[in-house]
């Protein structure tokens, strides 16, 4: 049997800022409590987590259990299925230091658009979009693709 015919969920923990907290996929109830157990049993504080609900959730009630802690939504948010339009022209490449000034736009539109979506003022998500040097170092490391 395959890994992929038993795979029940997927999370991952990629976020770059403080307090990293764990996004989880869709998955079945006991699935969520897993990671909560994990980074418990590793001493990881945790204090949030994102995701596809009941499992972030539930996950995050576990955390706060086995802490000691208790579960507050601090920031609703919504995800949308895309319907995938017939493939544009073109192909992906790595952004290049021509591309520094839209790629600050885009990066800053994005956190105003994502704030409107879940329902917020726009600019009022603690995320601050990339400095012009920040977004040239992710370019240059070769990070950014357009």
């Amino acid at each position: 049997m395959s890994i992929l015919s038993r795979l029940i969920g997927g999370g991952m923990r990629t976020a770059p800022f403080e307090p990293r907290p764990p996004y989880l996929l869709p998955m079945p109830d006991g699935a969520a409590l897993a990671p909560a157990g994990a980074l418990h049993a590793r001493g990881e504080e945790t204090l949030g987590v994102n995701g596809a609900l009941p499992a972030a959730a539930l996950c995050a009630q576990e955390l706060a259990r086995l802490g000691g802690g208790r579960v507050e939504v601090s920031r609703p948010t919504r995800l949308f299925e895309l319907a995938w339009p017939a493939p544009a022209p073109g192909r992906l490449r790595p952004a290049g230091r021509d591309d520094l000034d839209v790629t600050v736009e885009w990066y800053a539109a994005f956190g105003g658009d994502a704030d409107e979506q879940a329902g917020r003022p726009r600019g009022s998500s603690a995320h601050e979009p990339p400095s012009r040097e920040d977004m040239l170092r992710r370019i240059e490391a070769g990070h950014v693709h357009l």
